[in-house]
């Protein structure tokens, strides 16, 4: 009878042991990293998921449903338990949980589809010098940067599509947009009047190419310049102010952009650095005071070798200097982002800053050492491999471009 008693024991000792054991492996997988590059393709697909027939839907309707179901991602999320990860597996785990977070606040504070305009201008003719587009952005973007021109067949086919979806993206946009933040409402009309503009050049550039093109261009320069006219008789009427708020802000740059210092540190520290800028402009001045005042580049013949002498000169620095590790891609980045020559005046700050000294921003173009290596060196972490999302990239890339 005892051996029976002690065999039974035995079994059970060793029916928990594989128990423990199973339950063991189960959370390992769980909370492998793998897992959580598994939740991430799951989270961007989820986060993407906003289109009706092929259009943008920022509508009551589909934000509620979007924000209902937001918490599925949010909880499988907290369930990973990243004791014992290394440091870039768990950098991966906290970027998952900002871009997370930036949803939830975009759906409690920023409410772009209700309150910015220029939300709904998604024809880009250039591209950005970040790793997405700065500021609030819808998806569905159509970036005429991306096509060689002339336009190829599929191309053609292709263009056409995203234009179409201009106008009934408009219509979206009278009933979503019930926001009052003025400055918001100001500046999307600026930003719905360039995409006008850039429509009219489009235009210009693909005539006689095809026939249904040309109508989806016109089609959508009318929606726009509906949408402006919209706009502006309802700009009298907006008269809230467009800021979050220190609380919120400071909750966004702590969840968010995952930046450790509230608003008030950051302003003291702008301030300061303003007074530094200032004082060393003043030194650099009084240095120089015996020297000739710049004089803009007057030709395209002295823009083209001064702007190109300047990229020469700005990679030997670098490398003379070994300030940072020199790649192949790097001086053609640089000299794939100069501007060609325009004579027209008043220039905007960069270009005058250029035409007086290129050398002067060759040190804020670093974005473009930034974009080619995402292009040629992509993180070998998918999460990371992608520009992350609400803009949670911007420490960095202002911050070497600065």
């Amino acid at each position: 009878m005892m051996k029976k008693i002690i065999a039974v024991q035995i079994m059970l000792l060793m029916l928990g042991t594989i128990i423990t054991c199973n339950k063991s492996s189960d959370v390992s997988i769980m909370n492998s990293h793998s897992s959580l590059v598994e939740l991430y393709h799951d989270w961007r697909a989820f986060q993407g998921d906003l289109f009706t027939d092929g259009v943008p839907d920022y509508s009551d309707e589909r934000m509620k449903k979007q924000y209902d179901e937001f918490p599925v991602y949010k909880n499988r999320l907290a369930n990973f338990d990243t004791t014992g990860w290394s440091i870039p597996h768990r950098i991966d785990y906290h970027l998952v949980l900002a871009e997370m977070n930036g949803l939830d606040f975009d759906h409690r504070v920023i409410k772009p589809w209700k309150r910015s305009p220029a939300f709904y201008g998604i024809i880009w003719d250039s591209q950005s010098d970040t790793p997405a587009h700065e500021g609030s952005v819808a998806h569905g973007l159509v970036e005429l940067w991306e096509y060689d021109y002339p336009l190829s067949d599929a191309d053609i086919i292709k263009l056409t599509q995203g234009l179409r979806t201009v106008s009934p993206f408009l219509v979206q946009a009278k009933i979503n947009l019930t926001g009052n933040a003025r400055d918001l409402w100001r500046g999307g009309i600026h930003r719905m009047e360039s995409q006008s503009r850039t429509l009219a050049d489009l235009l210009d550039k693909t005539m006689d190419t095809s026939e249904i093109l040309t109508a989806a261009i016109n089609d959508a320069k009318i929606a726009t310049d509906d949408f402006i006219t919209w706009l502006e008789t309802k700009l009298s009427s907006k008269q809230g102010k467009s800021g979050i708020g220190i609380d919120n802000y400071n909750w966004y740059l702590k969840n968010v952009h995952l930046v450790p210092y509230s608003w008030k540190e950051i302003e003291t520290m702008m301030r300061r650095e303003l007074v530094r800028a200032h004082s060393s402009l003043k030194l650099e001045e009084h240095r120089n005071q015996d020297l000739p005042p710049l004089i803009p580049m007057a030709s395209k013949e002295e823009y083209d070798k001064k702007t190109h002498a300047s990229v020469t000169e700005f990679i030997s620095l670098l490398k003379d200097r070994d300030i940072v590790s020199l790649k192949d891609y790097m001086d053609q980045a640089l000299r794939e982002r100069i501007s060609p020559y325009s004579p027209i005046e008043p220039r905007e700050f960069f270009s005058e800053v250029i035409f007086h000294d290129p050398m002067v921003m060759r040190t804020h173009f670093y974005h473009w050492f930034d974009l080619a290596r995402m292009r040629d060196e992509p993180h070998s972490s998918p999460i990371r491999s992608n520009p992350l999302l609400y803009n949670i990239w911007d420490s960095r890339s202002e911050g070497l471009a600065t």
